[in-house]
């Protein structure tokens, strides 16, 4: 996987429940400084959540081709 971070997009850490209740993410946790990662595979790329320390929201990281 190449992992080009180049967009970055904030979103409210209740939206990622929502689409963990949908089952629309795969969780792997991975509690390190109150970050927690989700990744979610789809279309063939990895797509990288993590919650911000400070902010409380959650970076949206891109894994593009």
């Amino acid at each position: 996987m190449r992992d080009l971070r180049t967009t970055t997009t904030l979103v409210h850490r209740n939206l990622a429940s929502l689409l963990l209740q949908k089952g629309e993410l795969v969780l792997a946790e991975r509690h390190t400084k109150q970050a927690l990662l989700i990744y979610r595979e789809a279309m063939g790329e990895l797509y990288l959540w993590e919650v911000a320390d400070t902010t409380q929201h959650l970076g949206l990281i891109f894994a593009q081709q």
